[in-house]
């Protein structure tokens, strides 16, 4: 007779069906309650709302262009990045320009062809927030976290005031899901006496070192220290031999997919002599270094006077500032890292094991503050890439919610459910309303509303006035990336035509310091004749000039062109 295995089947019971469905509507309320403090924030509750960036100024506009790109299918995995409606009138070749998130620029450029561009960069940063607080309640009820209390710190970490302060502007930086992921990764390797290659540790450990490996190289960076202690710890652990295989593969499956992620940058790139696209030196690596005292500063637009008065007053006495207030903890963050502080005094007295999370964020700090390991090893061996090293506050405020989610939840385990799952609101809705910053004014929502519907009339007009595939030859010129704009022009702000047009060609959004760029800048100071004439040449159909980059707001070029029978 064949053999045929036996199979235990659970029966269904009415309590484990209950508890099936609670736990599918605890995370289902956790999306809803996420979605709705980021609709709340950004005004976001009338669908014409959508149409609108939640910002339109600074570095917006280049990841906005950036969605664009995607969306004309300029950017794709393991292929060369060549813009082809920017960089007229051979294209921008942005090969030497590293962009991670690639996924999710392909998310956004898949939506834009149904919902509009701007409508579908506000869902893809909506999806920020929440797939932070998914990541987090995870990995919370992971650690047997009582779900109130998971609930409470998913909430927390979705709103960490230095991811959702970032916002449009620093669109990588915004996606914090993969930090607590990494950092249970890390403790897996380090800990766990139950790792096997077959397990969901496992899967845990390879599939967030290619979610990180995809995503912000900072996440990256500061991951890969942590996890390289792990294994140094398992190195002298020969009873845990799997949890060291699994450590390193999970260190080379992150590396080969970086690599494979910014492959254009090596594979593709033009005028390896040139100088690099994005500079970075040793000042810069002080400069936006971790401050300590920044964790424990609220921001000058604080919700409250009596906090924002900190921020005022630091801003008042401090010289050496970079991203100012971004690492701010927020009021429980900073009640969490002092409980963290006094347990490890403690257990140092006691002489006992220290906390984990204290490990790792005394690692963290020891590396990224300012006169640190990061300042050592930028002078000593040139690594300046890194420079912003304050940005390792994300995982310090990952550390301190998830030490102080689970410290809570044990200490009220005996509590009446109602008690924990109010107190767990109230503390979770305290700590949002301390960390999310102040929205944008009536009139800021409004100039915004103008500028957008100033930009798309002005593309309707030129896309009506010229062919499709046109080339428009754009003034002042500037050079991509990093460049000081003259005059009131704002940096990256070139883009905003391309933003709202599908059929045109650009010139703007040429990488600076390369030959293909070079001819603008021959153009740049040239008599109006000869620029007329030099651009015909090229197959130029339009000039468009931004009058906020000349001291004059362009006016002799303007009379100029009209004297020559240009007056449109």
């Amino acid at each position: 007779t064949k053999h045929v295995p036996c199979v235990r089947v659970l029966p269904l019971t009415l309590n484990s069906l209950a508890g099936f469905l609670a736990a599918r509507w605890r995370v289902g309320l956790l999306v809803l309650a996420t979605a709705l403090v980021w609709m709340a924030h950004y005004d976001r509750w009338a669908l014409e709302n959508w149409q609108l960036p939640t910002n339109y100024t600074g570095d917006a506009p280049e990841v906005l262009a950036e969605m664009r790109a995607a969306a004309d299918g300029d950017i794709w995995p393991l292929s060369p990045k060549v813009i082809e409606r920017l960089g007229a009138p051979s294209g921008a070749h942005w090969n030497g320009y590293p962009t991670p998130d690639k996924p999710l620029l392909l998310l956004v450029g898949g939506l834009a062809h149904s919902i509009g561009l701007f409508a579908a960069a506000n869902v893809v940063l909506l999806l920020a927030s929440v797939s932070a607080a998914l990541a987090f309640y995870f990995v919370a009820r992971w650690l047997r976290c009582r779900w109130e209390w998971a609930w409470a710190g998913a909430l927390l970490f979705a709103f960490t005031y230095h991811s959702f302060h970032r916002g449009l502007g620093h669109f990588s930086i915004a996606f914090s899901w993969t930090v607590p992921l990494g950092l249970l990764a890390v403790w897996l390797v380090a800990q766990s006496r139950r790792l096997e290659w077959r397990s969901a540790g496992a899967v845990v450990c390879l599939g967030s070192a290619v979610a990180l490996g995809v995503s912000n190289p900072y996440n990256l960076f500061f991951w890969g220290q942590l996890m390289g202690w792990a294994l140094i710890a398992q190195w002298f652990d020969q009873r845990r031999r799997v949890n060291f295989a699994i450590g390193i593969a999970a260190i080379a499956l992150a590396g080969v997919t970086f690599f494979l992620s910014h492959i254009e940058v090596w594979l593709y790139v033009q005028e390896p002599e040139g100088m690099p696209l994005v500079a970075r030196n040793y000042a810069g690596t002080e400069i936006y270094a971790l401050k300590p005292m920044e964790m424990l500063i609220p921001p000058t637009f604080h919700h409250w006077d009596a906090l924002a008065f900190f921020g005022h007053r630091y801003v008042r006495w401090s010289v050496w500032r970079g991203e100012a207030y971004l690492p701010y903890l927020g009021v429980i963050g900073v009640i969490g890292l002092l409980w963290l502080g006094a347990l490890t005094i403690r257990r140092i007295l006691a002489r006992r094991p220290l906390p984990g999370q204290a490990l790792s964020a005394g690692w963290l700090v020891a590396y990224a503050t300012v006169g640190g390991l990061t300042n050592v090893v930028a002078l000593l061996a040139g690594i300046q890439i890194f420079r912003a090293t304050n940005r390792v506050a994300i995982f310090i405020s990952a550390l301190v919610l998830i030490f102080l989610v689970v410290r809570l939840a044990r200490f009220t385990s005996r509590w009446p459910a109602w008690s924990r799952i109010a107190v767990a609101l109230g503390v979770a809705a305290f700590g949002v309303f301390d960390q999310v910053p102040m929205g944008l004014t009536a009139a800021e929502r409004a100039e915004i509303a103008s500028m957008v519907r100033s930009d798309e009339k002005l593309g309707r007009e030129m896309e009506a006035a010229l062919p499709a595939g046109a080339m428009v030859f754009q003034l002042p010129v500037l050079g991509f990336p990093e460049v000081v704009p003259p005059h009131r022009l704002a940096d990256y702000e070139l883009f905003r035509p391309f933003l709202t047009t599908s059929t045109l060609r650009f010139s703007y959004g040429a990488a600076k310091f390369r030959a293909r760029s070079r001819w603008q800048r021959d153009l740049e100071n040239a008599s109006a004749a000869t620029l007329v004439r030099r651009l015909e040449a090229y197959g130029f159909a339009a000039v468009c000039l931004n009058r906020k980059g000349y001291e004059d707001r362009a006016e002799r070029l303007l009379k100029e062109l009209s004297a020559l029978g240009y007056d449109r």
